[in-house]
């Protein structure tokens, strides 16, 4: 590990579910309409994830490239001096967990 270089981001995964569009209230038309907005954009998913995929990396990697690691060692080195001082602990380190919660169909569309 050279803390001299930029950090790299070597890669980028997007993953989309289904897409899908409720519509109501034009009777038949209803019916054609779901069907031209739930399916064109999930036959072309895997086409616009890719199109995403490429200026999202080069976007990251411009963030990435701003950060002086070096420097930032730099400065977090004082607060695990403090740390260390105290009685070193590992749960002081660690960062809170996110619990991502499944969302059933009807709270997914409520806005």
């Amino acid at each position: 590990l050279d803390t001299r270089k930029q950090p790299q981001f070597r890669d980028l995964d997007l993953e989309v579910g289904n897409i899908q569009v409720r519509f109501d209230g034009a009777g038949t038309l209803d019916y054609i309409v779901e069907f031209a907005v739930n399916v064109l954009p999930n036959l072309l998913r895997y086409q616009i994830m890719d199109a995403i995929e490429g200026p999202l990396k080069e976007r990251l990697q411009q963030e990435l490239n701003k950060v002086n690691v070096e420097e930032m060692i730099k400065q977090e080195l004082p607060k695990i001096d403090d740390i260390q001082e105290k009685g070193l602990k590992l749960s002081a380190l660690r960062v809170a967990e996110t619990q991502d919660e499944p969302y059933d169909e009807d709270d997914f569309f409520n806005f």
